[in-house]
């Protein structure tokens, strides 16, 4: 059985559940960090945590990030996880009046394991259309990089590298 820790609590990942009224559901009003775990181990969390924080303050909203490092740690224990992805995503929580967030929100925090992906031995870029996004943070709008990966796809491309405003390489999806 797979596990996930929302807002502190281990839960089976097939009991996770969010409200429709979830503003990262509703309106990717949210963030998220993707970590790499190696060997049991989190690579580089304590940058990773300071994006995070540096998101949020961004955003204008806070989270309970009290022990995220010691409950990722266990997650990984107790799923076994010995390389692959750990993914924590942070949505501002649930209620709204239209796209104004409304006031005093409970952020809800989702920590769970990831596999990692098998790449291909030779993988191939073209470069997008798509401008990458100006912001500095993963945001759970990630349309751009969707968008991105479709169309490598459908031109037979692994991935293509998207360009900023400068022209000049910025990242892939």
């Amino acid at each position: 059985m797979k596990f996930i820790v929302k807002n502190q609590k281990f839960l089976p990942e097939k009991q996770a559940q969010i409200s429709i009224n979830e503003r990262g559901f509703s309106f990717g009003d949210g963030i998220f960090e993707s970590l790499t775990i190696y060997n049991y181990k989190i690579y580089d969390f304590k940058n990773h945590l300071q994006r995070i924080k540096r998101a949020l303050e961004i955003m204008r909203f806070g989270a309970d990030l009290e022990d995220i490092e010691k409950k990722s740690l266990q997650l990984i224990k107790k799923n076994n996880v010995k390389n692959g992805i750990l993914r924590i995503s942070i949505s501002r929580g649930s209620g709204s009046i239209g796209y104004l967030p409304a006031e005093n929100l409970k952020a809800l925090t989702i920590i769970q394991t990831l596999n990692s992906r098998k790449l291909p031995q030779n993988i191939s870029l073209g470069i997008s259309k798509i401008t990458a996004p100006k912001i500095a943070f993963k945001s759970m709008n990630s349309i751009p990089y969707i968008l991105n990966k479709i169309e490598a796809t459908a031109q037979g491309f692994f991935d293509l590298a998207m360009l900023n405003e400068d022209k000049t390489i910025a990242e892939t999806s």
